[in-house]
């Protein structure tokens, strides 16, 4: 090959690999963000259900969520250790001992990235009575008492690269293009329908995180007793 077409090879590789390394991290990062949506999924569907049987107790709903979450941001199964110590090891590590949240440290592909924020904020929402403490409404005649539950999950990204693209996309980027050299980029950021400033400044703290939002809902099998919208957490 001659020197100038081994040297056009070289340019069009250099201009060409930014894109390319971003599309196959950034579709790993993907399937694992899917993962975390349909784990979410699950989780508030776990979440309202021990809510529902537990009178809308915060914690025990905090704890259900957590506990469902576990397997999409915490490595918990090791070989010749028995499994149900290490789950109940990374439950303790994340649930009310830490306040629901982050404490782990990854180092894959790249610099050390710790993760110390909430994993996961909910809010309750009663569609029957805004009395919270009045017990009477669970016996009451007429339509039953539901509870809606919100729930949004801290998602943590871990794959620097793709990571660091995918949340200038999200936040909002004007400046050299990442992924075309020599290009400008104009991203103007994604809705984030008020979760915008948590977002940006977990990703000021080097956690690159997105908020995956779901919901469900239960009728209440308990009368409710705790006041209050949110647990862990909230805007």
């Amino acid at each position: 090959m001659k020197a100038g077409a081994r040297g056009q090879a070289a340019l069009e590789s250099a201009l060409t690999l930014p894109l390319v390394t971003f599309l196959f991290l950034g579709l790993l990062q993907m399937l694992h963000a899917m993962q975390g949506r349909a784990m979410a999924e699950y989780a508030a569907s776990r979440a309202v259900r021990v809510g529902s049987t537990n009178h809308a107790s915060c914690r025990r709903m905090m704890d259900a969520t957590v506990l469902a979450l576990l397997p999409s941001f915490s490595s918990f199964a090791r070989a010749g250790s028995d499994p149900a110590e290490n789950l109940a090891a990374a439950f303790l590590k994340h649930g009310v001992q830490n306040k629901w949240r982050y404490d782990d440290e990854y180092s894959k592909g790249g610099g050390k990235l710790r993760f110390v924020g909430d994993i996961v904020w909910l809010r309750r929402d009663f569609s029957k009575s805004t009395a919270y403490a009045d017990e009477l409404n669970f016996d009451q005649p007429g339509p039953p008492q539901t509870m809606r539950v919100q729930m949004i999950y801290w998602f943590p990204m871990k794959i620097p690269f793709a990571n660091w693209v995918i949340s200038k996309m999200v936040l909002g980027y004007v400046g050299v293009n990442p992924l075309l050299s020599g290009r400008k980029a104009t991203w103007a950021g994604a809705p984030l329908n008020g979760l915008a400033g948590a977002v940006a400044a977990r990703a000021a703290a080097g956690e690159t995180v997105l908020p995956i939002v779901t919901e469900a809902s239960m009728r209440m099998m308990s009368p409710v007793r705790e006041p209050g919208e949110w647990c862990g957490g909230g805007p």
